[in-house]
């Protein structure tokens, strides 16, 4: 399939977050917090360096289509990070990948449609304490240090980046031009497999690969439904529509009985259905193969042992935006314990005297910047 990069979307909001905030708007907060949990839905976090970025713009430049770390980062299944120090550098850089097939003013224009809003700026000068693994890039390259502090802050599932420096976030291997790719590609198919799961799940089936002007638009037009009666035909259309993709016995079923619907009738419909099913098995192995690939690659991380280390944890793993009382309730849900009896005011504090990596959103929500 292609992907020419300008039909893909002009919005700078990933297609899990587009679902998220409809869900959060007809449902609440908690509701679609267990519903994302119940669904096991989940959010990779991926850290990047400068070298991985100039490459990729560098591709689409000259292919002027979507890469597979772009398609990724726009689903929303996969978050995308890089310290305020890589971003100034992207920005003193991104002059010199004018080439034949770009000027500058092309690549600065890619850069703030296509990249920028999709990769999340975090400000480490409040971590003081270096891990074992940012002490081994200090002694190495200094320059490449506030990477390996966003690194140990996040815990992401992998750092790519082609400095030597940071190979103590290379899990068994240093990472090559070719092998980077491979991993972008792994992030691509699972973020595909997943948007159709939740597509099924979420729209009885219709896609979400629509431009994000029309999710907007369809936003709009639900906020004026009462909640309760979208709420409960969404459920229906979960149930109905998630059935054949959640569960690969009934998914056989279907298939069989519209097999054999088409020894009978040569109806256009049926074959498609066949079509669109022999199209999800293939899409269901796909996804399965990318998984284990991402699953070998994994960085290993000790579990969270500070307050700050599981409100990171948190919001890295959401795109909503949420107060400090759902903060909180969260992070007492991944298992941390507060020592008094009211934690929220402590994250208060923290989100608070952390300007570089909280954001406040609105008089009562918070979120990464």
């Amino acid at each position: 399939m292609t992907h020419d990069i300008d039909a893909v979307s002009d919005s700078d909001i990933p297609i899990l977050a587009a679902i998220e905030q409809l869900f959060v708007a007809l449902s609440g907060e908690r509701t679609t917090a267990q519903l994302f949990e119940s669904l096991e839905i989940k959010i990779l976090s991926v850290v990047l360096d400068a070298n991985i970025i100039f490459i990729d713009i560098g591709r689409f430049l000259r292919t002027q289509k979507a890469t597979a770390l772009l398609l990724a980062a726009r689903s929303g299944f996969v978050r995308f990070y890089y310290s305020t120090e890589v971003r100034s550098e992207v920005l003193e850089h991104l002059a010199e990948l004018t080439s034949k097939h770009a000027t500058s003013d092309e690549a600065l224009r890619v850069w703030k449609k296509h990249y920028e809003p999709f990769i999340t700026a975090l400000d480490p000068a409040s971590i003081k304490k270096l891990s074992s693994r940012a002490l081994r890039v200090q002694a190495v390259d200094p320059d490449d240090l506030d990477t390996a502090k966003v690194s140990d802050l996040l815990r992401p599932h992998t750092v790519l980046s082609l400095d030597h420096s940071l190979n103590p976030y290379h899990p068994g291997q240093t990472l090559t031009e070719k092998n980077w790719t491979e991993l972008a590609a792994a992030y691509r198919d699972w973020s595909n497999g997943q948007m159709v799961f939740v597509s099924l799940s979420f729209g009885g089936g219709v896609s979400l690969m629509v431009a994000m002007s029309s999710i907007e638009a369809l936003i709009s037009l639900l906020l004026k439904v009462d909640s309760r009666i979208m709420f409960t035909v969404g459920l229906g259309l979960m149930l109905a529509g998630g059935l054949a993709f959640a569960h690969p016995t009934s998914r056989k079923w279907l298939n069989e009985r519209m097999r054999a619907a088409g020894t009978w009738s040569q109806e256009h419909l049926v074959e498609r259905v066949v079509e669109v099913l022999d199209t999800l098995a293939q899409l269901a192995d796909q996804t399965k193969e990318a998984n284990g690939f991402l699953e070998e690659r994994q960085l290993e991380h000790e579990p969270p042992q500070l307050a700050r280390d599981y409100l990171i944890e948190v919001l890295a793993h959401t795109h909503a935006y949420l107060t400090v009382r759902e903060i909180s309730l969260r992070m007492q849900n991944q298992g941390y314990e507060p020592k008094g009896e009211h934690p929220e005011r402590y994250v208060a504090r923290m989100l608070r005297e952390n300007p570089g990596l909280f954001k406040r959103y609105g008089s009562r929500l918070w979120g990464l910047p």
